[in-house]
């Protein structure tokens, strides 16, 4: 166990102006700050989505919740074994999307409050910015291919964390992979307090292009969350439907959120460095046509996740200072 207490210090130490001897900073240490933050969340975020009246209409939406819990839970375990590597793997993957789904029950009350859509000013940003979102579409629905390979990399949000949090502890990189955690965590708080002021319908119904005038995009993202905000926000719908289901959040983009996030996370990663800061690139990029985002979305997401990397960064430092 000494070695392994030896190991866990040995990487966090790394971050500026932590206490040495690094033994005083351990995995479990940020892990503990995350089991806080997260259960404070989830608590939180449903306890508000009661009070406002939503109930769900089916406990198999809590289901990814339970599988993110499970890994989280794995991390102690394998630490009891003298595994602490593979333990923060398995912790900060399961924080990755477990904290995405402990706040997700926020979206819901916080769209109840939303103020009316903003896409013409979120338009006119973009014109300002002398980019023409209609053009690109138009050239990029052209291409089926083009339209399943953005499909791809939208959807690799999915998967990125798996392959890059593991890494970074194989690599010695603890004190990335928990900096990365714990941003992402702040970018989605800074998200939901952002989002009530600029919600929008999305590109595709802002432009009144139909599901058949767009025959070759197979996934329907780009129209749902006009129509969930209008039944909640509007309708005062409070029965969470599948249709309700949706990624309401326009302004800003977490989609780019998470791609300056899992770019920054895999840069120590030689192997991994310049593969999936194009990968992310191109997520960012495709938010703009499968998600349905204007480019001053990818921008304030972009801002929103420099921030959070800052702030994770300084909260750390305070945290390892304290010890």
């Amino acid at each position: 166990m000494a070695a392994s207490a030896a190991e866990d210090g040995a990487d966090v130490a790394t971050l500026p102006g932590a206490i040495r001897p690094a033994s005083r900073w351990r995995f479990r240490r940020p892990a503990h700050l995350l089991y806080a933050i997260c259960a404070v969340e989830l608590v939180g975020s449903v306890g508000l989505a009661l009070a406002f009246g939503f109930r769900a209409a089916s406990l198999s939406a809590f289901l990814p919740q339970l599988y993110c819990a499970l890994l989280v839970a794995c991390g102690p375990l394998l630490r009891r074994i003298d595994r602490p590597r593979l333990a923060g793997a398995f912790e900060t993957v399961g924080f990755l999307y477990g904290q995405g789904f402990a706040l997700v029950a926020a979206l819901y009350p916080m769209t109840a409050i939303a103020a009316p859509f903003a896409d013409a000013q979120l338009a006119a940003v973009d014109r300002a910015l002398h980019f023409n979102w209609l053009e690109l579409a138009r050239l990029v629905g052209a291409y089926p291919l083009v339209i399943a390979s953005l499909k791809a990399v939208y959807f690799s949000f999915g998967w990125q964390g798996v392959v890059i949090l593991p890494a970074l502890f194989m690599a010695r990189q603890a004190e990335r992979s928990w900096t990365t955690i714990l941003a992402a965590n702040l970018a989605l708080v800074l998200t939901l307090l952002i989002y009530p002021f600029a919600p929008a319908q999305g590109t595709f119904i802002h432009y009144h292009i139909s599901p058949e005038q767009y025959p070759n995009m197979a996934v329907r993202v780009a129209w749902s969350f006009g129509p969930a905000i209008e039944a909640i926000r509007d309708g005062g719908a409070r029965f969470i439907t599948r249709e309700l289901m949706v990624p309401f959040v326009s302004f800003p983009s977490y989609h780019a959120v998470a791609a300056v996030l899992l770019g920054w996370a895999a840069w120590p990663l030689k192997t991994l460095r310049w593969p999936f800061l194009l990968l992310n690139v191109c997520m960012a990029f495709s938010a703009m046509i499968i998600g349905a985002h204007y480019l001053v979305d990818l921008i304030g997401g972009a801002l929103v996740a420099i921030v959070s990397i800052a702030l994770a960064r300084r909260l750390l430092i305070r945290v390892s200072e304290a010890l």
